[in-house]
This record gives structure tokens, C-alpha cells and sequence, in this order.
């Protein structure tokens, strides 16, 4: 009798410490993205300011219907003012082919070459101003999504993986995603749905990370595709090398 007793104060103890044990992961996982998410605003920050310190090479590659139209390789570093600087290196566009006709005929198909040309270059430009507002994330963003409740978490791989998606990040009505290595809160990949001036002119945006021996993460390939236009610019950085 006694031994039944003893159980029966004991049942609500057990019950309690198994509640408690079977929250813990919830909690520690309500807490946990909060602490990642300031993790990766570090890491960000850390690696806005130490690419200063490297110098590399960029290259942008503007494609139109599946064609290679232009191709422009820059020399990038910060000078000492803290802004980015960029010598060209190399410029190659597509060339027409077929002969030229000559006369008024002539001076038509070259104006309106050229006048492609400048729409192309003009584009390309534009595209590369949309990359930048996005790769790499801006910390201060990140924080100011967090507090308006504009982001949220997605697990991809167990302890590994994770995904953030904002919404709203940069222009209303665009939303961007990140996926995070959760072991060192770094950013590995991003994907962005946005445009560049007209909202129903969609653009989306892929990017790939890579890690430098100091642990600055950095945009080693990005692709923004315009369906609408057909076109393609890719954006590569590459053969880092402290200045």
C-alpha cells in the first residue's frame, strides 16, 4: 500500500520533468533562431569590412536569348576613401554578321545597332545596380526585417540548413532568401524575386557564396534572369588576393 502511495506522489513529478524535458527543444529552437540571425548579421558585417582588404576579379556576362551579347572583365578593390573601384580589364560585344549594306540602307541598320547597343548597356547597368541592393545582404536590413516581422525560418537539413525568407526587403513586394550553414551562421546561397523599375517586369536572382581562408563570405556567382527581355547577366568574382 505504502509502495502504491509513493508512486502516486511521485506520478506528478514524473509527469512535470517529462513536460519540461519534451519542451526543451521548442524552447531552445524559439530562442535559437534570434541568436543565429544576430550571428549572421555579424558575419555579414565582418566580411562588408574585410573584403576591403582584398582585391579580385569581376566578371559580368550579358546574354539575350540564349546568346552571349557582351562580356566586361574589371579589376575591383576599395580605394582608401572605402568605395568600390573597378578597372576595366576586357570588353567584348557580339558582332554583327553578313555584310553591311552600304547608302541610307547602311546608315539606318547602324543607327539602329547602335542603338541596341546602348539599350543593352544601359540594361546591363541597371541589372548590376539591382544585384548590388541585394548581394550580399545588407546587416541593417536583416535587423530591420527581423523587428518588423518580415522574416522567417525554414529548416533544410537537421542542425545544418537553414532558410530565411523576407519579405519586403528591398522594394515592396520583393522577397529574398537566404540559406544559412547554422553550424557557423554563415550565408551559403540567396534567391531573389524582384524588378528593376516597373513591378510587372519581374527579375529573379540566384547567388552562390564561398568562404575565403579568413572567413569572409563573398558572391562568387550570381545570375539575375529577365524572362520578359529574354536576358541574362552573370556575375562572377574571382582570384581574391589581399591588396
Amino acid at each position: 500500500m505504502k509502495a502504491k502511495d509513493d508512486i502516486r506522489a511521485l506520478f506528478p513529478t514524473l509527469v512535470a520533468g517529462f513536460l519540461l524535458a519534451s519542451s526543451w527543444p521548442a524552447l531552445a529552437q524559439a530562442t535559437d533562431p534570434a541568436e543565429k540571425m544576430q550571428a549572421l548579421r555579424d558575419s555579414l558585417a565582418f566580411s562588408k569590412e574585410q573584403i576591403k582588404t582584398y582585391e579580385w576579379i569581376e566578371t559580368i556576362v550579358v546574354q539575350k536569348g540564349g546568346e552571349q551579347k557582351a562580356r566586361i572583365q574589371n579589376r575591383a578593390y576599395y580605394g582608401v576613401d572605402g568605395k568600390l573601384q573597378k578597372v576595366q580589364l576586357s570588353s567584348t560585344t557580339a558582332q554583327q554578321s553578313g555584310r553591311a549594306p552600304r547608302g541610307v540602307r547602311g546608315a539606318i541598320r547602324k543607327k539602329v545597332v547602335e542603338n541596341k547597343k546602348e539599350e543593352l548597356t544601359d540594361y546591363m547597368k541597371a541589372a548590376v545596380r539591382t544585384v548590388k541592393l541585394y548581394v550580399p545582404p545588407e546587416p541593417d536590413n536583416i535587423k530591420k526585417a527581423r523587428e518588423a516581422g518580415k522574416v522567417s525560418f525554414t529548416p533544410l537539413e537537421s542542425g545544418k540548413r537553414v532558410r530565411l525568407d523576407f519579405r519586403d526587403y528591398e522594394k515592396p513586394g520583393d522577397a529574398l532568401s537566404m540559406e544559412m550553414d547554422f553550424a557557423n551562421s554563415r550565408i551559403s546561397g540567396i534567391a531573389v524575386k524582384s524588378y528593376i523599375d516597373d513591378p510587372e517586369d519581374v527579375v529573379t536572382l540566384k547567388g552562390r557564396f564561398q568562404t575565403l581562408p579568413d572567413g569572409v563570405t563573398y558572391p562568387a556567382r550570381v545570375v539575375l534572369a529577365a524572362p520578359e527581355k529574354e536576358m541574362t547577366v552573370i556575375v562572377t568574382n574571382s582570384g581574391h588576393r589581399k591588396q
